[in-house]
C-alpha cells in the first residue's frame, strides 16, 4: 500500500512539473518573440539615427561652406574698399551711401561692438534652448550687418571728398550686389541650421526610443536565460521523478508475481489433496495439476 501510495504521489508530481515545463515553454516562447521584436525596432531605429547623422552632418558642412562664403564675400568688399580709395566721389552720391548706411547701422561701432560681444558671450557660457539660440544667432547676425554698415557709413564719410562719382559708381553697385549675396548666405545659414536643429531633435526622440527598445531587450533576454534554466531544472527534476516511477514499478510488478506464485503453490498444493481424496476438482484446479504434470 505505501509503494502504490508513493506511485499516485509520483504520477501527480510527474503531472504537475509537465503542466509547469509547459506554461514555461509558452511564456520562453513569448519572451523569445518580445525579445526578437524588441531587438529588430532597436536595429531599425538606430538605423534611421545614423541616416539622420549622415543629414545633419551634411547640412552643418553645407552651413559652413555659407559661412566661408560670407568670409569671402567680405574680403571681395574690402578689395573694393581699397580700390575705391584712391578716387573721388561726388557729396551727394557719398551722402546716399553713406546714409543708407547710416540708417542700417542704427548706432556707433563701440556700442554695436559691445552688444554683439554680450551676445556671442551668452551664446558661449550659458545653456539655452534652441528658440533661445535661435533668436540669440538672428540678432548676433542683424549687429554684425550693422556693424559692417557701420564701418562701410564711416569709410565712404571719410572719402567723400576725395572720390569721383563715375570712378566710384561701379564699385557701390558691386557693394549692393555684395550685400545681397551676403543677404541671402546669412539667410540660407540661418535656414540650415534651424534644419539642422530639427532633425537633432528628431534623431535625439529616436535615439532615446532606440535606448529604451535595447534596455528591454537586453531585460528580456536576462528574462530567457533565468526561465532556460528553470526549466533545465525542471526536466531533471521530472526525469528523475519518472526514472524513480519506472523503479517502482518494475519493485510493484516483482512483488505481484512473487504473490502470485506463492497463491499458485497454495492452490496446487489443495487441488493434489482433493486429487488423493478422490475429490470433484474445479477446472482450475484440474488445469494446475495438469501444467504440473501430476495427471
Amino acid at each position: 500500500m505505501i509503494a502504490e501510495e508513493r506511485r499516485e504521489e509520483l504520477k501527480g508530481r510527474i503531472r504537475e512539473l509537465r503542466d509547469e515545463l509547459e506554461r514555461s515553454r509558452l511564456k520562453f516562447k513569448e519572451f523569445v518573440r518580445q525579445a526578437e521584436e524588441a531587438r529588430q525596432t532597436r536595429d531599425r531605429l538606430n538605423g534611421e539615427v545614423k541616416e539622420l547623422s549622415a543629414q545633419i552632418r551634411k547640412i552643418f558642412e553645407e552651413r559652413a561652406g555659407r559661412l566661408k562664403r560670407i568670409e569671402e564675400l567680405k574680403g571681395e568688399k574690402n578689395r573694393i574698399y581699397e580700390e575705391m580709395s584712391p578716387y573721388s566721389s561726388t557729396v551727394r552720391e557719398l551722402k546716399e551711401i553713406r546714409n543708407r548706411y547710416n540708417e542700417a547701422a542704427r548706432g556707433r561701432e563701440e556700442s554695436l561692438l559691445r552688444r554683439l560681444q554680450d551676445i556671442v558671450g551668452t551664446l558661449r557660457e550659458r545653456d539655452l534652448s534652441p528658440k533661445q539660440e535661435l533668436i540669440l544667432f538672428e540678432q548676433a547676425v542683424i549687429l554684425r550687418y550693422r556693424i559692417l554698415a557701420r564701418r562701410v557709413a564711416d569709410a565712404v564719410h571719410r572719402k567723400i571728398l576725395e572720390m569721383g562719382e563715375e570712378a566710384l559708381l561701379p564699385h557701390i553697385e558691386k557693394l549692393k550686389e555684395l550685400d545681397r549675396k551676403m543677404d541671402e548666405e546669412y539667410r540660407a545659414a540661418r535656414e540650415l541650421l534651424e534644419k539642422a536643429r530639427e532633425l537633432i531633435a528628431k534623431r535625439d526622440s529616436l535615439r532615446a526610443e532606440a535606448q529604451e527598445n535595447h534596455q528591454r531587450f537586453i531585460s528580456l533576454d536576462r528574462e530567457i536565460k533565468e526561465l532556460k534554466v528553470k526549466m533545465d531544472a525542471a526536466r531533471l527534476a521530472l526525469k528523475k521523478l519518472r526514472e524513480e516511477e519506472r523503479e517502482l514499478l518494475k519493485k510493484l510488478r516483482g512483488g505481484r508475481r512473487a504473490r502470485l506464485m506463492v497463491e499458485r503453490e497454495l492452490k496446487l498444493k489443495e487441488a493434489r489433496k482433493k486429487y488423493q481424496r478422490g475429490e470433484t476438482l474445479s477446472l482450475e484446479e484440474l488445469r494446475l495439476l495438469m501444467e504440473a504434470g501430476d495427471v
